[in-house]
C-alpha cells in the first residue's frame, strides 16, 4: 500500500473504529510481511483507547512489504474470545492475499465463533 491508498485505509479504518457500538471490545492488527497488533489483546471500546488508537493509526505508513494476511488471521482467530463480545474481523487491504487459499481454509476452520469482513482500498 502507497500514497493515497494509505491514507484512504487510514480514513477508512478510523471511520470504522468510531462506528463501533458502545461496550464493545477492539484490536487493530497490520499486516504485510510480517504482522504487528496495537495491543496485546482486545481493549475496551472508550474515549482513551479510541484516542491512543487513532493516534498510532495517524503513524501508519505503508512499510510492511507484501499481502501476507495468514499470520495475522491466525493470531486472531486463535485466540480466546470472550462469549460476550462476538468477534467481528475486518480486513482492509489494498491488494491480493498472498496464499489466499490457505487465509481461507483458516477462516472457515473458525466459523463457527468467528465473523470475517473484507474491504478492498
Amino acid at each position: 500500500m502507497s500514497g493515497t491508498r494509505i491514507e484512504v485505509a487510514k480514513e477508512a479504518l478510523c471511520l470504522f473504529l468510531r462506528s463501533i457500538p458502545p461496550n464493545s471490545r477492539f484490536n487493530v492488527v497490520s499486516f504485510g510481511d510480517r504482522f504487528e497488533k496495537m495491543y496485546n489483546q482486545s481493549v475496551p471500546y472508550k474515549n482513551e483507547t479510541m484516542n491512543d488508537a487513532f493516534n498510532k493509526i495517524s503513524r501508519f505508513d505503508a512499510d510492511m512489504g507484501g499481502t501476507e494476511l495468514y499470520d495475522a488471521i491466525n493470531w486472531i482467530l486463535t485466540k480466546k474470545n470472550e462469549r460476550k463480545y462476538p468477534r467481528n474481523l475486518f480486513v482492509l487491504t489494498d491488494g491480493g492475499i498472498f496464499d489466499t487459499q490457505k487465509v481461507l481454509e483458516k477462516i472457515r476452520e473458525c466459523n463457527n465463533y468467528s465473523r470475517v469482513h473484507s474491504f478492498g482500498i
